[in-house]
């Protein structure tokens, strides 16, 4: 599911200067993969391609934009979800580690 490119104009980039930066975890302090290291160039690339998408989107019915913003909403709740349960057992491992050094 990780990307190690950008999403632009609905298609997968990597940046023009064909600089990364890399992904840290911070839990475990390791590197979970490279994204692009966007310039000024790739942004306004970005937001010129997103303002005409905009421009497009916005003739749509109310009916018509439902489908794929609820589609969205799904998949970012799922995600999200699935995310807090990660937290939430890295956080109970981490306590019981703590109380373990506090008992010994």
């Amino acid at each position: 599911m990780f990307r190690q490119s950008a999403l632009i104009n609905n298609e997968w980039v990597n940046a023009k200067s064909g600089q990364t930066f890399s992904v840290i975890d911070p839990a475990t302090e390791n590197e979970i993969g490279k994204v692009p290291e966007m310039n000024v160039e790739d942004t306004k690339e970005a937001i010129h391609v997103a303002k005409k998408a905009f421009k497009d989107w916005a003739t749509l019915t109310a009916k018509v934009s439902y489908y794929p913003l609820r589609y969205v909403y799904s998949a970012v709740y799922v995600l999200n979800k699935q995310m807090a349960l990660d937290i939430m057992e890295k956080n109970f491992l981490f306590s019981l580690f703590r109380i373990d050094m506090i008992i010994f």
